[in-house]
């Protein structure tokens, strides 16, 4: 459980080991960023398929190349395997972004240490795709002018209750205030330029005075070991957007308790 106390200390907010968000003030628990951003789609449905295919691929090459028969049995349970694929290949990209995160934040705290480099050696992650993006992270931030203010910063909205964690707030070399987040996914996808939309929108709320118009996400390939940028501009265009997605998640949430209770009141009832 991590916390933060935010609103010049009248509000605490926290994070759940299963990145549920809570406040103080109220039972009612606010919806996370990335939750609400479920409504923007990825792509994943092609990706689903792709990935339980590949698994059935490999799973029938491996039995030819092993010589042994085909029957039903292998079929069946070849089939079963493969079908849950793509959770496993979702579990295990999300430990690597999870990885790859602490040791962005381990790093950027330690910037400007003398003993840098013989830190980061102890602190290189083992796994080879953790590894890449550990790398793609290390030349973005020996090229970064942006001076940090905090890592894995939980913000809160009070006007439109939802939390999120912002993976680097901090300021450009001019002092402007900015919002940072680090992906090791396999691309830029259109949900990320409302997150960090809803990361600057709930600082600037809480904050009050500040302004947060430049935002980048940091693609960190796990596969090449290269990293990119894509700057994204918060127009007030932009924060429109995020609302209206954040109103329609209500909209979506409402309808769905509305569906439950009518589709029940209809258990038992007879029809023609």
């Amino acid at each position: 459980m991590k916390t933060a106390t935010l609103y010049d200390g009248t509000i605490k907010v926290a994070i759940s080991d299963a990145h549920h968000y809570s406040v103080d003030f109220t039972d009612a628990k606010p919806d996370g960023v990335t939750t609400i951003l479920g409504l923007v789609p990825k792509h994943l449905l092609r990706w689903v398929a792709n990935t339980n295919h590949d698994a059935m691929l490999n799973r029938y090459v491996a039995r030819m190349e092993s010589g042994d028969p085909f029957d039903d049995s292998w079929f069946r349970a070849a089939l079963l395997e493969s079908k849950g694929a793509y959770t496993q290949n979702r579990d295990t990209a999300g430990d690597i972004g999870s990885v790859v995160h602490a040791f962005a934040e381990e790093c950027i705290h330690l910037a400007g240490d003398p003993d840098f480099d013989e830190h980061v050696a102890q602190l290189m992650p083992e796994d080879k795709r953790a590894q890449a993006a550990a790398t793609a992270f290390l030349t973005w931030l020996a090229g970064t002018k942006i001076r940090p203010i905090a890592t894995e910063r939980i913000v809160f909205s009070k006007r439109l209750f939802y939390a999120g964690t912002c993976d680097l707030f901090g300021q450009t070399p001019d002092g402007r205030y900015c919002v940072v987040d680090f992906k090791t996914g396999s691309g830029f996808y259109e949900d990320q330029c409302l997150q960090v939309a809803a990361y600057g929108e709930a600082l600037e709320e809480e904050l009050r005075g500040i302004e947060i118009i430049d935002s980048w996400i940091i693609h960190l390939d796990k596969q090449t070991g290269k990293m990119k940028p894509y700057y994204i501009e918060i127009t007030k265009e932009l924060k429109k957007d995020w609302e209206a997605v954040r109103i329609a998640w209500r909209a979506i949430k409402r309808n769905q308790v509305r569906h439950k209770e009518i589709r029940n009141a209809a258990k038992g009832t007879a029809h023609d």
